[in-house]
């Protein structure tokens, strides 16, 4: 039915179209109703992020539902051309399909290998605060030599050739890498002449708890053009509950200030917030003060409820969890639906592992695949989370190396009924059970359904929602002549049709 798919160029702007196809609405479609006239639909198996639509053309999905053939609907509309060009651009967006939709959603066929990849380095051990929750544990003088650096950087370099690699991202991380800037220069120096006849691009970045904002620091970001990502728990005194240094005292006031000052030097660093039921209830007042400082962000959640991974049964444990953390994301996006904050929705704001631009290939990260994590001695572990587990030695080939620390498959799905799995689940092609790493420390398996489910399925709903609240606002600032700040264009222009 699309001039991409079925029909046929017949000058620069005409296309011939297959009336007698048969187009189905999918059962997995996401639909809500923004106002009289306005509906936000998405499709999660399908790549594209939510669009609007008006009321108009959200008679036209309802015209498709069960099927039916384009010619017959078209044969009813006073506007034969405007409807033909409103379902072409449905069906060109998976809002129609050629066939249904139905579930449960096909296995995921086993991963193949990538071509961009990113390497975690770890490259210090050593950090000045003493959180409850860190992965890292007990803290130690370990960092890298200068000797694991050279080997890293030619393993990254004959890896890229290996897999015709175009962009390679370095985030430096540990501990905490702001302790030793002349440590990250090094690194970054031998990076850069080992891949100096390499056409593969090599982007750095810096993830820091920062406190340790200094001029040297400063110099580093702006001289590279490097990145930095900032993690805040909570806001105010929420964010020192497992903030703290290990004397006790709490990090919030430096680090905000921190972030101030990077911001007065160019600098607007990318915030990880990770949301803990102790500290949750401040997270409205975290995303206002974030967006008041013209910052972007990810929300994500503490995965183990407690700081532990320990225990038998943990399902009402869990459970709490969930709706706590729940009820203050709803509160959190009820805040961002203020029209006065104005939020880049294609890269403003990333929620834990979830997917909306483009359905996930079974697994919502590159464990396993290209998200390389290595450990100050140039061994690999599959994931930030088990960076004290014992690390694989390459060869080499580090994506092979990243394969064999995590030997799961997004095909290898463990379910007692399909009915129980995330396959039957509209938001699979979103979430895909969330993180394996959590997944195989609760339940003994990657790939089944998370611990997190019914955290999953309350916000994202929710998200869309506010996302399709968000594009009215900007829609209505673009009638009044005003350029929106949330940059999404494309949905802006097909909420017209």
């Amino acid at each position: 039915m699309t001039p991409s798919e079925s029909g046929t160029l017949v000058s620069d702007n005409a296309y011939l179209y297959d009336l007698s196809a048969t187009l189905f609405t999918p059962e997995t479609l996401f639909e809500e109703r923004i106002d009289d006239d306005r509906w936000v639909i998405f499709a999660p198996d399908f790549e594209g992020l939510p669009i609007l639509i008006n009321l108009a053309t959200y008679s036209l999905l309802n015209a498709f539902r069960g099927g039916a053939v384009a010619a017959d609907i078209l044969a009813n509309q006073s506007d034969f051309t405007g409807t033909l060009l409103s379902i072409s651009a449905l069906e060109e967006r998976g809002f129609l399909r050629a066939a249904p939709a139905v579930l449960p959603y096909p296995v995921p066929p086993p991963r193949r290998a990538p071509r961009d990849f990113s390497a975690w380095l770890h490259i210090t051990n050593t950090c000045n605060l003493k959180c409850d929750y860190c992965f890292v544990g007990e803290k130690t003088s370990d960092g890298m030599s200068p000797e694991t650096m050279k080997m890293v950087s030619e393993q990254v370099k004959s890896t890229a050739e290996r897999y015709g690699t175009e962009k390679i991202g370095i985030k430096f991380a540990g501990g905490e890498p702001t302790i030793s800037v002349p440590r990250m220069q090094l690194f970054r120096d031998i990076m850069l002449e080992t891949m100096q006849d390499s056409s593969a691009q090599v982007e750095f970045a810096v993830l820091s708890n920062g406190t340790l904002v200094k001029d040297k620091l400063i110099e580093f970001l702006l001289e590279t053009n490097t990145a930095i990502s900032i993690s805040l728990d909570g806001y105010g005194d929420d964010h020192d509950i497992y903030r703290r240094y290990g004397s006790g005292r709490g990090s919030w006031n430096i680090v905000s200030k921190n972030i101030e000052k990077l911001i007065d030097h160019g600098i607007r660093p990318y915030i990880m917030a990770t949301i803990s039921r102790e500290s949750c209830g401040s997270l409205p007042d975290l995303v206002q003060w974030i967006y008041a400082h013209g910052l972007r962000c990810r929300l994500s959640i503490v995965r183990n409820p407690n700081s532990s991974w320990a225990g038998g049964d943990r399902t009402a444990e869990y459970a709490e969890y969930n709706a706590t953390i729940a009820t203050a994301f709803d509160k959190a996006f009820t805040v961002l639906e203020d029209p006065e904050i104005r939020i880049d929705l294609r890269s403003g704001l990333d929620l834990c592992e979830l997917y909306f631009e483009r359905p996930t290939r079974g697994i919502t990260c590159g464990t396993g695949d290209n998200h390389l994590v290595i450990k100050p001695d140039g061994t690999l572990v599959a994931c930030p989370m088990t960076v004290m587990e014992p690390g694989l030695r390459p060869k080499g080939d580090l994506i092979a190396t990243a394969a064999a620390t995590f030997p799961h498959q997004p095909s290898e799905r463990h379910y007692e009924r399909i009915e129980d799995d995330c396959l039957s689940c509209k938001w699979f092609g979103v979430c895909s059970g969330g993180c394996p790493i959590t997944n195989l420390r609760v339940k003994g398996h990657a790939f089944t359904r998370s611990p997190l489910c019914s955290f999953y399925k309350s916000i994202i709903p929710r998200y869309l929602s506010f996302f399709g609240t968000k594009l009215l606002q900007a829609e209505r600032l673009s009638r009044e002549g005003i350029s929106p700040v949330t940059q999404y264009s494309e949905a802006i222009s097909i909420a017209g049709c």
